[in-house]
């Protein structure tokens, strides 16, 4: 963790480390429960006097943004309305706090903006239907889903996750999001389409970013999902006897090695398999216990909803997460996707 800090400014040097850690966490790069560094720690990385740290964190633990417990600091856990409360009644003169709320606002607009990039529409025929809901831990998430149609046999599906929380994860999923349109429109295969954002990501963006995901195609004519992981929690096959699945071809993630190579995979669905997609922030989202929502106990709601229309089973989950999570903050943007194979599997089309 990093600020900028200049002794040529007029804002004292406390300000400045108490000011710039508000923004990380209105953002969202620092969550509810990040640990930050010990104040001497800090002073030395950023060669400030400890003083100055010391006075900006008993600063924001008297606004109720960071606590500290067991000799640690950490960011405390907050509510949408808290963080609107905390801008609102910012001490550091008006100018501060209209930038607070300037922030907040546009990143009202950003999300606005990312869910309309959001597919309008997911298929739902005589064969096959898909679901999908993606929950922002954030005002703006880094986990997106797409469906990208090539023809009236086959379509894409494609579910990701960026590195990291709010702004700086979105951001990157919009690079993401259109390397990824551009690379299909080029007809590439699967394998090609991975290695070629990989690529994109090793040479244009920091080190530390990187992201996961999912990506496959499906064919209506053969109902089979041929597939790549990059990194990702493998997708989950519920066939409806309730045997599952893994699937479990690919590679690593997407921006850590400058060499890419990944297997591809390859899944024929019959009538009343169920396709399961989903972010790590579903199974690892947390109760007030520190207990995991867990793959065990997502699995668990499929099989005992296998009979059900996909986006009925999207519900359920969503509403168990939350039933879950209800008295903390999410750390995490939490997504799923459905596809379930109808009564008629085989087609001519």
């Amino acid at each position: 963790m990093l600020f900028n800090l200049t002794e040529l400014s007029a804002e004292p040097m406390h300000s400045q480390i108490s000011r710039q850690l508000v923004e990380k966490i209105l953002s969202g790069e620092l969550a509810g429960g990040a640990i930050l560094e010990p104040a001497r720690a800090l002073a030395r990385k950023q060669r400030v006097n400890v003083r100055a740290v010391e006075k900006a964190y008993d600063k924001l633990t008297q606004e109720g943004l960071i606590a500290s417990s067991d000799q640690e600091v950490h960011v405390r856990m907050l509510s949408p309305e808290k963080r609107r409360e905390i801008a609102s009644r910012r001490t550091f003169g008006n100018d501060h706090t209209n930038d607070l709320f300037e922030i907040q606002e546009q990143l009202v607009m950003a999300g606005q903006i990312q869910a309309n990039l959001l597919p309008k529409g997911l298929p739902d025929d005589e064969y096959v239907s898909v679901a999908a809901s993606s929950v922002p831990s954030r005002t703006v998430g880094g986990d997106f889903y797409d469906c990208i149609p090539f023809d009236e046999r086959r379509f894409a599906l494609v579910i990701g996750d960026a590195c990291g929380n709010g702004l700086p994860a979105a951001m990157l999923i919009s690079q993401i999001q259109a390397m990824l349109k551009s690379e299909v429109n080029n007809g590439n295969h699967i394998r090609h389409i991975l290695e070629n954002m990989n690529n994109q990501l090793v040479r244009f963006t920091p080190k530390d970013k990187f992201v996961t995901l999912v990506y496959g195609v499906f064919d209506r004519k053969t109902s089979v999902f041929e597939y790549a992981i990059a990194g990702h929690h493998y997708p989950i096959v519920l066939q409806k006897n309730g045997r599952k699945e893994y699937l479990n071809a690919g590679g690593p993630a997407l921006g850590i090695f400058p060499q890419y190579d990944c297997q591809t995979g390859a899944v024929a669905l019959v009538s009343g398999d169920i396709l399961c997609l989903f972010t790590d922030g579903v199974t690892e989202a947390m109760d007030v216990c520190y207990e995991q929502f867990s793959e065990e106990r997502l699995i668990e709601l499929l099989i005992d909803n296998r009979h059900r229309a996909p986006q009925e089973i999207v519900d359920i989950i969503l509403d168990d997460l939350h039933s879950f999570h209800s008295q903390v903050s999410l750390q995490d943007d939490m997504t799923v996707m459905i596809l379930k194979m109808k009564e008629s599997t085989k087609n001519e089309i």
